[in-house]
């Protein structure tokens, strides 16, 4: 037996009179546009995992229980003032002597990655600092708190 093959659909298409199941295609358009459009590689791309938003109503309330006893959002005392220190240079509150170790990290900035690192572990951010405090080990508390100090 000798299969029959299917012989393709021929439609003679005028600009009146389309089939529905066909669209019309403007090819020299489709090569320009092409030609024009830089080359795409196809590539999968993953972008970074985004840490979630902190609650800062329970940064407040992790704050006042585990900060405010040295530290203030407006000014320095045993610890120094963190109100504006989202974003702001390690170790560069005027008027407050830091330690060594926190004073040779003054060339970052206070990110969320060096606030989250700092509050999870103090000593092993910068070994050697002079705050007496082991750290946050909940990383949902340490967003919070993060989410409160930016305000």
């Amino acid at each position: 037996m000798k299969e029959e093959k299917e012989e393709p659909k021929v439609y003679e298409i005028t600009e009146d009179d389309q089939p529905p199941e066909l669209e019309q295609v403007d090819i020299e358009k489709e090569r320009l546009e092409k030609q024009a459009a830089p080359e795409e590689k196809s590539a999968v791309v993953m972008a970074p995992k985004k840490k979630a938003a902190g609650d800062p109503a329970n940064g407040e309330k992790v704050f006042k229980s585990l900060c405010s006893v040295c530290h203030s959002l407006a000014a320095n005392s045993v610890g120094p003032a963190l109100g504006a220190v989202a974003g702001f240079a390690i170790a560069s509150q005027e008027g407050f002597q830091y330690s060594a170790a926190l004073s040779a990290k003054a060339t970052l900035k206070w990110s969320d990655t060096n606030l989250d690192k700092w509050l999870a572990n103090p000593s092993g951010f910068a070994p050697g600092n002079a705050m007496a405090f082991a750290g946050i080990d909940s990383g949902k508390d340490r967003a919070d708190l993060i989410a409160y100090l930016k305000g």
